[in-house]
């Protein structure tokens, strides 16, 4: 897909990121050197985006290893400024199985908050 980076592949998934990050990246790192004249808070803080958008890819992996669960695959996982997207295959086929997918996400960010 044009725009996207492949990162590597996590339990057989693609883990892709959008070219906009970069520029997320940037911004967030001019704003704090203006901010403050440090390179080590302007460090600091790209850590931090970067552990944030490990979560994003845990909660993703939430969503997609419950979707495995009922037999749907997951193309990839997309990585945006904004967030991620877990694309997959199908739709699932009963309600119950779309919530758990759906709630699979959450659960996962409130195991990263209790550790």
């Amino acid at each position: 897909m044009k725009g996207f980076l492949e990162l590597g592949k996590i339990l057989g998934i693609k883990i892709e990121i959008h070219w906009t990050f970069a520029l997320l990246l940037i911004w967030i790192g001019l704003v704090e050197f203006e901010n403050s004249g440090n390179l080590e808070k302007v460090i600091i803080s790209q850590g931090l985006i970067l552990v944030l958008m490990a979560c994003v890819v845990l909660h993703e992996l939430g969503h997609a290893l419950m979707a495995r669960k009922f037999n749907i695959k997951t193309n990839s996982i997309i990585l945006l400024p904004i967030g991620g997207v877990a694309t997959l295959d199908e739709i699932p086929k009963k309600p119950k199985q779309e919530l758990l997918i759906a709630l699979a996400g959450p659960t996962v960010n409130i195991i990263i908050t209790l550790i």
